[in-house]
């Protein structure tokens, strides 16, 4: 995915349909290297981000369709693999499709039980 081309601003178009809001310069940080992401044609896309000491971040990953959602899990994981691997984290929130839990379950990812997100000085 190159920051710039026409598929980075499909993949920004349909973030601000999914979060209702303008988030152009955090995906573009977290596309930055280290981190990367996959795009489908339909605009579907995933991030990976580095997560420390080793392994990765998943999210956020926007899909319509189930299979598109295992295609770009199926690809990051492929990728991570090649990259010598590590622990792969992904939060998948409350409103989330429970098809994207299946997959996730699919592709051997584990629940580790309920998660809740806190936030200080948010505007």
């Amino acid at each position: 995915l190159e920051v710039g081309s026409a598929r980075f601003a499909a993949v920004l178009g349909r973030d601000r349909e999914v979060y209702g809001t303008e988030r152009s310069r955090d995906v573009l940080s977290w596309l930055r290297p280290p981190g990367f992401g996959f795009v489908l044609p339909s605009g579907a896309y995933i991030v990976a981000r580095p997560r420390h000491p080793d392994g990765a971040w998943l999210g956020p990953v926007v899909a319509r369709r189930d299979y598109e959602a295992f295609a770009l899990l199926s690809a990051v994981l492929r990728e991570l693999d090649g990259r010598g691997g590590g622990p792969v984290e992904m939060i998948l929130p409350a409103g989330a499709p429970p098809a994207i839990s299946g997959i996730a379950h699919q592709l051997g990812f584990e629940d580790l039980g309920p998660t809740t997100l806190m936030v200080k000085n948010v505007d």
